[in-house]
Parts: structure tokens; C-alpha cells; sequence
């Protein structure tokens, strides 16, 4: 699906996110780089309530590639699906009580199956 706000990877992850449930926005920031330049990228972010309370943060490279993803999970995931995760390649701490998950350099295809394991 293309998505004329931030091009067709940008309208994967939005349609994927909103078949989960969740309401979704994008915006696009620019950061500072590690060699003193600036660059651009698109975020789309996800929120809901129920059934599980979460928020999703997909950060998009200009070519359209997943640069990090950050899920925070009202409660604990329990140990099967945090190993699950860590097997996967994705940094998950519990803080309070809650869950923070953070995936860096994720291929587009392999979104699915973080979000399938941590919902």
C-alpha cells in the first residue's frame, strides 16, 4: 500500500499496525547525525488501549528501511515470549512492572513477527 504522507514501506507499517488495533499518525523529524550532518525520517506511531495497552514507535530511514523500533507494553510479557524476543534480536527490559522492547535495524518483513510475538 502506498501512502502518499511518507511512501509505500511508511503505508506497510501503518496498515499493519492499524489491523492490530491500534490508531496511528506519522510525522516526519530530522536528527542530527554522528558526522555533524542532519537527516530526515519518517515515524510512525501507533497507540492503543485495548486489549493490551501499548505504544509503538517505527522510525523509517529515507530508503524506506526500519532504522528502530521501540514498543512499550502496559505489563509484563511473561518469560516465553520475552525469550522469544531476545532471540529474535530485540533489547526487552522491564521497568515497574512494564515492558520496553527496542529492535534496531529490522527488515520490513520481520516487523510482523515482533508485533506477533509481543501481541
Amino acid at each position: 500500500m502506498d501512502n502518499p504522507v511518507c511512501g509505500e514501506a511508511c503505508g506497510a507499517v501503518m496498515s499493519m499496525l492499524e489491523s492490530m488495533g491500534f490508531t496511528v499518525s506519522v510525522s516526519r523529524e530530522s536528527y542530527a547525525t554522528l558526522t555533524g550532518g542532519v537527516a530526515r525520517r519518517d515515524v510512525v506511531r501507533g497507540i492503543r488501549t485495548s486489549p493490551q495497552p501499548a505504544k509503538v514507535s517505527v522510525y523509517l530511514r529515507g530508503d524506506g528501511s526500519i532504522g528502530k523500533v521501540h514498543i512499550f507494553v502496559r505489563g509484563s510479557l511473561g518469560g516465553s515470549r520475552l525469550e522469544a524476543l531476545e532471540e529474535a534480536g530485540a533489547s526487552v527490559d522491564e521497568v515497574d512492572g512494564d515492558t520496553i522492547i527496542t529492535v534496531k535495524k529490522l527488515r520490513l518483513e520481520d516487523l510482523g513477527g515482533i508485533l506477533a510475538i509481543v501481541f
